[in-house]
This record gives C-alpha cells, sequence and structure tokens, in this order.
C-alpha cells in the first residue's frame, strides 16, 4: 500500500513537471511569460485557492467550533475574487509596464525598496505557515491511507517539492488543471454521493447539534462580523493572486478570470461544511479533529474508497502546495534579496529557495501538528498589508518609511496576539499596521513613486 501511494504521488508529480518544466526559461518559471489562456487561469486559481484549508481545515474546524470559520472563508473567497476581479485589469496595465512578478514590485515601485523587504518578510513567514498546513494535512491523509512510517510521507513530500521547484509556474498552471478535474470527480462527485449515501441529509445539517451549526462558536460576533466586513480584501492579498493576474494575456482576461473561479470554488466550500457537519454525526472517536474528519470521510467511501480518497485528497494538497512554496520562494528571491526575475542565470537560485521553502515547511508541519492554527497565522498575517497596499493603489502621499513601518509592527503585533487571543489576532495587528502607516506618514515627508500604473 505505501509503494502504490508513493507511485500515485510521483505519477501526479514528475509527470506534468517533466512535460511543463523541460524548457523552462525565466519567463515562464516565474509569470508563464504573461500570455496564459483564459481557461487555464481560472481552472489553476480555483484549484489553488481549495486547497486543504478549503476541505480538512475548515470541515475540522466546523466539526470542532461551528460554521463561523468555514463561513467567513467561503465569503472571503467569493467576495475577494470579485474584487480581484474589479482591480484585475489595472494590476494586469501595472505588472506589463514595470514587469512586476510579485505584490513586493508593486509597493516597492510605490515606496521603495523597505516596504518591498517588509512585504516580502511577511509573505516569506505566512506561506511557510500556509505550506505547513498542507504538508500536514497531507501527512494525516497519507498515514490514515497507507499505515505507513513517517519515512514514507517524508519521501512523498520530498516528491512534491522536487518537482515544484523544476516546474515553476507554467508547470504549475498545467499541474492544477490535471488534479482540479481528479478532486472534483473524487470530492465533489463521488465524495458528495459516499456522505450522502450515509448520512442522508445530514450533509445539509439535518439532525445536527445548533453548536455545530452556530456560526458564534469559533470567535463569536467580533470574528463573524469583521470577517465579513474585511474578509473579502484577503485574496486580494496573497501573492497567487498577483502571479495569476500578472500571467494573464490581457486586461480582460484578468478580470474574468475571477468571475468564473469565483464558481468554481463553491462546491468545494458546500463539501468542506458537509464533511465538517456528518463527523459531527459519525461520532469517530478520539483523535485530532483533522484525523477525525479524515475517518469520516474514508469509511462513507466505497470499496477501494481509501485509495479513490487518497488520490482526491492528494489532488487537493498538491495543486495548492506547488503555488504556496513558489510564493515563499519568489518572495524571498524576489523581494527580500532584491534579485532579477529576468536573468536566466538566476533560475538555480530561485529553484533552490523553493526547495528550502519546502523543506522548511514540512519542518514546521512535523512540530505544529495543527491545521486550523497554521491557517490562522497565514491569513491574518496577510492583513497586515491592506493599509500599505491600498495606500498604494490610491497613491496617499507618504514618507518612504511608512509602509515598511506599518507592515512589519502589524505583523509582529498579530504574531503576539495569536498567543493570547486566537480567534481574534487579526484585529489588533490590522489596528497597529493602519495607526502606524497613517501616523508615520504624517510625520514624515511624501516620496514619488517610482512606476506608473495602477
Amino acid at each position: 500500500m505505501v509503494w502504490l501511494a508513493l507511485a500515485m504521488v510521483a505519477a501526479m508529480t514528475i509527470g506534468t513537471s517533466v512535460w511543463a518544466g523541460l524548457r523552462a526559461s525565466t519567463g515562464s518559471f516565474w509569470v508563464n511569460n504573461r500570455a496564459t489562456p483564459l481557461w487555464m487561469l481560472v481552472v489553476s486559481s480555483a484549484a489553488t485557492q481549495v486547497g486543504a484549508g478549503a476541505i480538512i481545515g475548515l470541515a475540522s474546524a466546523t466539526f470542532q467550533s461551528g460554521t463561523g470559520f468555514a463561513l467567513v472563508s467561503l465569503f472571503s473567497t467569493v467576495g475577494g475574487f470579485i474584487l480581484a476581479a474589479l482591480i484585475g485589469p489595472a494590476l494586469k496595465a501595472f505588472g506589463d509596464s514595470a514587469q512586476a512578478v510579485t505584490i513586493g514590485d508593486f509597493l516597492g515601485a510605490r515606496y521603495g525598496r523597505g516596504a518591498q523587504m517588509a512585504a516580502g518578510i511577511v509573505v516569506a513567514f505566512t506561506y511557510l505557515f500556509l505550506t505547513a498546513a498542507q504538508f500536514e494535512a497531507f501527512h494525516d491523509i497519507f498515514g490514515f491511507v497507507t499505515n505507513s512510517p513517517t519515512w514514507a510521507f517524508h519521501a512523498a513530500a520530498g516528491l512534491v517539492i522536487i518537482y515544484t521547484a523544476w516546474l515553476g509556474m507554467r508547470g504549475d498552471i498545467v499541474s492544477d488543471i490535471l488534479e482540479f478535474g481528479v478532486k472534483l470527480v473524487v470530492l465533489i462527485g463521488l465524495g458528495f454521493y459516499a456522505l450522502w449515501g450515509r448520512f442522508g441529509a445530514g450533509v445539509l445539517g439535518q439532525g445536527v447539534s445548533g453548536e455545530i451549526l452556530s456560526p458564534l462558536r469559533f470567535g463569536g460576533w467580533t470574528f463573524l462580523i469583521l470577517g465579513f466586513v474585511f474578509g473579502a480584501s484577503i485574496p486580494l492579498l496573497q501573492p497567487e493572486i498577483w502571479f495569476r493576474i500578472y500571467s494573464s494575456r490581457n486586461q480582460k482576461e484578468a478580470r474574468l478570470v475571477f468571475v468564473w473561479a469565483s464558481l468554481l470554488v463553491l462546491p468545494f466550500y458546500v463539501f468542506a461544511l458537509s464533511l465538517g457537519f456528518c463527523t459531527s454525526l459519525a461520532h469517530p472517536g478520539q483523535g485530532k479533529p483533522d484525523q477525525q474528519v479524515i475517518q469520516t470521510l474514508l469509511a462513507s467511501m466505497p470499496r477501494f474508497g481509501a485509495m479513490i480518497c487518497f488520490a482526491g485528497l492528494s489532488a487537493v494538497i498538491l495543486s495548492c502546495v506547488n503555488s504556496l512554496m513558489l510564493a515563499a520562494g519568489f518572495a524571498i528571491h524576489r523581494d527580500i534579496l532584491g534579485r532579477s526575475a529576468t536573468r536566466d542565470s538566476d533560475l538555480k537560485i530561485v529553484r533552490g529557495l523553493t526547495i528550502a521553502a519546502g523543506i522548511v515547511g514540512v519542518i514546521i508541519a512535523d512540530i505544529s501538528r495543527d491545521i486550523v492554527q497554521l491557517l490562522l497565522n497565514s491569513f491574518y498575517g496577510l492583513i497586515v498589508l491592506g493599509p500599505a497596499l491600498v495606500g498604494g493603489a490610491m497613491r496617499i502621499r507618504t514618507g518612504a518609511i511608512a509602509a515598511p513601518v506599518s507592515i512589519l509592527c502589524g505583523y509582529t503585533t498579530t504574531i503576539v496576539a495569536l498567543a493570547v487571543m486566537p480567534g481574534q489576532a487579526f484585529l489588533p495587528g490590522f489596528i497597529v499596521a493602519i495607526v502606524s502607516f497613517l501616523g508615520v506618514s504624517m510625520l514624515t515627508r511624501p516620496c514619488k513613486s517610482v512606476a506608473s500604473g495602477l
């Protein structure tokens, strides 16, 4: 069983990486030569957004703490995609004119090198946590299906890391299409069918306790209201969204990508909620909530369902984790180190950084073993980029240090708050980011933007 699982992972990774990455150039590695067809970007955007966080993590949070986290995540994704569709053409124009490849490129153009480095630090840490969340889900799934030792999981993770570093953005998009098809058939098709066969209308919440259905258990009214108000901004802060805007062929398609992608992600969020409901009805026993969710899904599958489920959930993770590792590697290479995104000689360096990001992600997953907490660390951290990005988009006249001070102070506050008030940790970090950005802006001399566009 272990070797069959490893062979399946290899088939889903190595084949697409060799085909898509064999003739990789700098342009295709970073933003696929800014010429990706619309339909490929739509599928890739949806596939990347519904990783382990949208399936195992949200189902686990629903089973453990009610529907609040899942509902806010659903609203954040759909609302954020709609906002991305609105500003996509302007970002595409900026990316083409400035040859931008990261969020940091935008902040660097508006505020200078300090802002780009600060954004790179936040994105790198955030995406290491997100990568760890995907690998932790993969570890749980791999262990339950194969009953294998830890070395087998690390071997499978190694295959994923190596193929991601080889393929770049072009291969990432190509592999997303294959993996999206697998998880659409296995999870949305077979998964809903299996859960309905075992739990009936329980997949819709019938018979589920009021505590599980309540949206207030996770973080109370504060989390729910602020999540709905500010949640839609989170996708706009995600580097993988910017990568796909930059990779589109023109401004019109940069808008349409996220209109269609917002529809494609809906079934997966509904499935995560349903899986959380069914887990509460199954009473699977002892163990972490993540593991109980997986137990419920596996026990509901038909004969040979374990390997079918493994294929579907692996596709969920693999189509997401490669984008996350690339985002971390790109942030370190381009934003923190300030290296070129146009020289072919730098491909070896960025590939090495991507491998390092994957290894660190696996180490964090081995230490933390808590998917929901890793997701909170990630999403809450991204929010502190908001004030600087909004200020840059609105061309607010400010000093060069306002943005980096806002980003770093906000992120530090968020990390500290996570230890004290994990459900609402984004709020103090966001407030500090806003106050520091406005305060420093009023005390420093204005700086001029160095690029045109947005």
